[in-house]
């Protein structure tokens, strides 16, 4: 009975390496699916470039007036 518990054993281990690959592949598919299909805006985003926005056109307000006062 012994020369069976080492085979079965290597068996074992081998049959979890295959399973925790087969997890991780199957989870990097979900994840790669699950970026594609979600939504690129996020509310916070939109607050962030909308202030960015703000901000270049306040800055290309004043280069206006700057080059129009001058001219």
């Amino acid at each position: 009975m012994e020369g069976v518990t080492l085979p079965v054993a290597g068996f074992a281990l081998v049959g979890g390496h295959a399973l925790r690959a087969a997890k991780t592949l199957a989870m990097d598919s979900v994840m790669h699916i699950a970026v594609a299909v979600s939504p690129s805006w996020a509310p916070g985003e939109a607050y962030l470039a909308d202030r960015k926005r703000a901000k270049a056109e306040r800055a290309a307000a004043r280069k206006r007036a700057t080059t129009a006062h001058h001219d």
